[in-house]
C-alpha cells in the first residue's frame, strides 16, 4: 500500500508538471508565421452550441478572430460590415468574435432597443476569453488576427484592413503581404505618466517644483524659434518673462501685485524671513521656486507666447495675469531730421548684428532705434535703468540704419551708463526726455 501510494504521488507529480509545461507552451504569444494550436473555445452565445473547436473555423478558408467589447464604437461597426459581408458571401471566410467581457453583458448590449441595428448572427460570438488574448496580447481593440486553412497566422492588423476585396481575395493569396500590421506596445501603461514621446514631442508644458543641481538661473532658448524654459524660478519670474519677452533684470515698477501671500511670490528679505515659519532662505527657496519648460511646434509672435505662458502659469499658481494701462515715468525717444544718419536697404537675409569691440566700442547694423535702446534696457539692471523707452517717431523717420558708438577709455573704466548711450545717439537727431506717459504695465491678481 506504501509502495503504491509513493508511485501514484510520483505519477501525479509528473503529470502535474508536465501539464504545466504544456499550458506555458500553450500561452506563449502566437506571431504572424505561427501556426495556431487547436483550441477549444468556449463561452459561445449565438451558435447551437457554446464551444467549437477552432480547426472548424478555419479549415475551408480565412478565419478572422476579431477582439472587441462593447465600448468600442469601431468595433460594432466592424462587426456589423462583417455579418453583412458573410451574409452575402457565405462560406467564403469565418469571424470569430472574442470578447473579455461576461455573457450577461453581450446578451444586455445587443437585446437594447438603442443598438437593434448591430447585426452579428453570421459570426460566432466568444464570450469571458481568457485564453485567446494571451495568445494574441494587444492594448487597443479592433485588433484581427487572419488565419489561412491551415492554421497559419498570415496577418495581425487592426480595423483598417478590414475591408471587402482583402477579405474576399484573402484564400486566393492575393495582397496577404499588403496588409499593414498592427504592434501594440504590451509593456506600456496608460495609467503612468506618459514618456514615450519625450524625445518626439511636438507640442509639450511641464511645471516641476525646485529641483537643486541643476542651477538657479532663467532664461529662454530657443530651437527653431519654439522652445522656452526656466528653471528654479520664483513665480514673479515666470510672469515677468512672459510679459516682457525675457528681459533678465526685473523691472518691479512695471508689475503691480495684488496678493494675500507676498512672501509666495517674491524674494524675501532678512526681515520677511524672521516673521515666516521658515528657517532660512534655502529653506523658501525650496517650497516657492519652480522649473517650466514649454515647446511649441513653431515659432509664434511675442503676444501668442504671452498667453500660451500666462494661461500655464495661471492653472499652475492660481495668479491671473493682465496687462494694464497706468501712468508711469518712461524715457520718451523722439527724432529731428538729421543728415548725418543714413538708411541701408534691408535684404531678404539682413539681420541685426551688435558686436561690441574689446575697448568698450559698439558697431551697430541693420537696426532702428528701438532695437538699439531694447538691447541696452537688457543690457542694464533694472537700479541704472528702471524706466521703459517710448518711441515717438514717425514710421517715415523710423529707418534701418548702421552705427558705430564710441567711448573714451574714461567711460568705459567708470562704465558707460544711459547717458553716455544718449549723448551719443543725440547726435543723430535722436533726443530723450523722461516724462509720465501712458504704458502697459504687468499686473497680478490671486484667483481665490
Amino acid at each position: 500500500m506504501i509502495t503504491k501510494h509513493r508511485g501514484f504521488s510520483l505519477l501525479a507529480t509528473v503529470f502535474l508538471l508536465t501539464a504545466n509545461v504544456f499550458a506555458q507552451q500553450k500561452l506563449k504569444e502566437i506571431k504572424i508565421g505561427d501556426k495556431i494550436p487547436d483550441l477549444l473555445i468556449q463561452g459561445i452565445i449565438n451558435q447551437k452550441s457554446n464551444k467549437v473547436q477552432l480547426k472548424e473555423l478555419y479549415k475551408d478558408g480565412l478565419l478572422i478572430i476579431d477582439f472587441w467589447g462593447t465600448f468600442c464604437v469601431p468595433c460594432i461597426k466592424e462587426m456589423t460590415f462583417l455579418d453583412s459581408l458573410k451574409a452575402a458571401h457565405p462560406g467564403k471566410f469565418n469571424v470569430l468574435m472574442v470578447t473579455t467581457e461576461d455573457e450577461n453583458v453581450i446578451k444586455k448590449f445587443l437585446s437594447k432597443t438603442s443598438n437593434k441595428d448591430i447585426r452579428a448572427a453570421n459570426l460566432t460570438l466568444a464570450t469571458k476569453d481568457t485564453l485567446l488574448r494571451k495568445l494574441f496580447p494587444h492594448n487597443m481593440i479592433p485588433h484581427n488576427i487572419w488565419i489561412d486553412k491551415d492554421g497559419i497566422v498570415k496577418a495581425i492588423t487592426g480595423g483598417a484592413e478590414i475591408k471587402t476585396e482583402n477579405i474576399l481575395n484573402f484564400n486566393d493569396g492575393k495582397n496577404t503581404a499588403a496588409l499593414r500590421t498592427k504592434k501594440d506596445n504590451i509593456t506600456f501603461d496608460r495609467m503612468k505618466e506618459f514618456h514615450l514621446g519625450d524625445s518626439i514631442f511636438t507640442y509639450r508644458s511641464i511645471i516641476t517644483p525646485r529641483i537643486n543641481g541643476i542651477g538657479g538661473f532663467g532664461r529662454a532658448l530657443t530651437d527653431k524659434g519654439a522652445r522656452y524654459f526656466q528653471l528654479n524660478c520664483t513665480i514673479t519670474d515666470f510672469y515677468w518673462n512672459a510679459y516682457s519677452n525675457f528681459i533678465p533684470s526685473m523691472r518691479r515698477n512695471l508689475m503691480e501685485v495684488h496678493t494675500r501671500d507676498s512672501l509666495r511670490l517674491f524674494d524675501p528679505s532678512d526681515a520677511s524671513l524672521k516673521k515666516s515659519t521658515y528657517k532660512n532662505y534655502e529653506e523658501w527657496e525650496d517650497e516657492n521656486t519652480y522649473c517650466y519648460s514649454l515647446t511649441l511646434p513653431s515659432r509664434v509672435a511675442d503676444p501668442v507666447l504671452r498667453n500660451y505662458m500666462f494661461n500655464d502659469l495661471e492653472r499652475q499658481f492660481k495668479i491671473k495675469a493682465r496687462t494694464e494701462i497706468k501712468n508711469i515715468p518712461c524715457m520718451v525717444v523722439t527724432k529731428i531730421k538729421s543728415e548725418l544718419l543714413k538708411p541701408v536697404v534691408m535684404g531678404p537675409d539682413s539681420k541685426l548684428e551688435i558686436i561690441e569691440e574689446m575697448n568698450g566700442d559698439k558697431r551697430i547694423k541693420n537696426a532702428r532705434i528701438m532695437d538699439i535702446l531694447d538691447w541696452w534696457y537688457r543690457k542694464n539692471e533694472s537700479f541704472v535703468l528702471p524706466d521703459p523707452f517710448l518711441c515717438e517717431i514717425k514710421p517715415a523717420d523710423d529707418i534701418y540704419f548702421d552705427i558705430d558708438l564710441e567711448f573714451s577709455k574714461e567711460n568705459i573704466e567708470e562704465g558707460i551708463s544711459p547717458e553716455m548711450l544718449y549723448r551719443q545717439l543725440e547726435k543723430y537727431g535722436f533726443l530723450f526726455k523722461k516724462e509720465i506717459r501712458p504704458y502697459s504695465i504687468l499686473v497680478l491678481d490671486d484667483l481665490n
